[in-house]
C-alpha cells in the first residue's frame, strides 16, 4: 500500500519517498533460530526497540532533509503495541519519541482483518505470526486509533481504492509539506 502511495504521488507530479522503520524481528528471530538460540523477551524486545528507535531516528532526519511527501511504514507505535502483548512496561523513551518524532504527522491506521493479514503473512513465507497475535494487536492498534484520533482505512480492499483514500486525507490534511527551494 505505502509503495503504491509513494509511486501515485510521484506519477501526479510530487515528490515521495517511502521510508521503513523496521525492527529487524524476522531477522533476529530467524538467525535466533539458526544459531540455536532462545533469547529472553526482554532482551529480543531491546534489541528490537534499538534498531527500530535506530531506524525512526534516521528516518525522520531523511524526513526532514526531503523536499517533498515522505511515507513512513511502520514506526515507534509498533514497538509499543507489541510491548502492550507482551506485558512489558512501555517505558519513557519510547511514548516520548513516538509523540516528538510524529508531532507534524498524519498518522493513518491500514486495518485489515486478522484472518486476512493471518493469510498474507503465511503467504509470505518468512515470517510466522499467530492468528491470536494479530486479533490482538490489531486491537491495540485500533484502540491507538481511537485514543489519538487517528484515521483508519479498510486496506483489505483493492490497492487502487485504498491509495484513493490515502490520497484524499493526505489532501484534507494539515500536515505542511515543505516547498523546495
Amino acid at each position: 500500500m505505502i509503495a503504491a502511495l509513494v509511486k501515485d504521488l510521484e506519477r501526479s507530479g510530487l515528490a515521495a519517498q517511502q521510508l521503513a522503520n523496521t525492527a529487524g524481528r524476522r531477522w533476529l528471530n530467524r538467525r535466533s533460530r539458526e544459531l540455536g538460540l532462545s533469547l529472553s523477551p526482554l532482551l529480543q524486545d531491546f534489541i528490537e526497540s534499538l534498531i527500530r528507535g535506530a531506524n525512526v531516528l534516521l528516518n525522520s532526519l531523511k524526513a526532514d532533509r526531503f523536499c517533498g511527501i515522505s511515507v513512513m511504514d511502520r514506526h515507534i507505535y509498533c514497538q509499543l503495541v507489541l510491548r502492550q502483548l507482551r506485558g512489558q512496561f512501555s517505558g519513557f523513551i519510547l511514548p516520548w519519541l513516538a509523540r516528538r518524532s510524529t508531532k507534524n504527522a498524519l498518522i493513518v491506521v491500514l486495518d485489515v482483518p486478522p484472518e486476512l493479514a493471518h493469510y498474507r503473512v503465511h503467504t509470505r513465507e518468512d515470517d510466522f505470526e499467530t492468528l491470536d497475535y494479530l486479533r490482538a494487536s490489531r486491537g491495540e492498534y485500533l484502540n491507538l486509533a481511537k485514543a489519538n484520533g487517528w484515521p483508519v482505512i479498510d486496506s483489505s480492499r483493492p490497492i487502487a481504492q485504498v491509495v484513493a483514500q490515502l490520497r484524499a486525507l493526505l489532501a484534507q490534511s494539515v500536515v505542511e509539506v515543505d516547498s523546495c527551494p
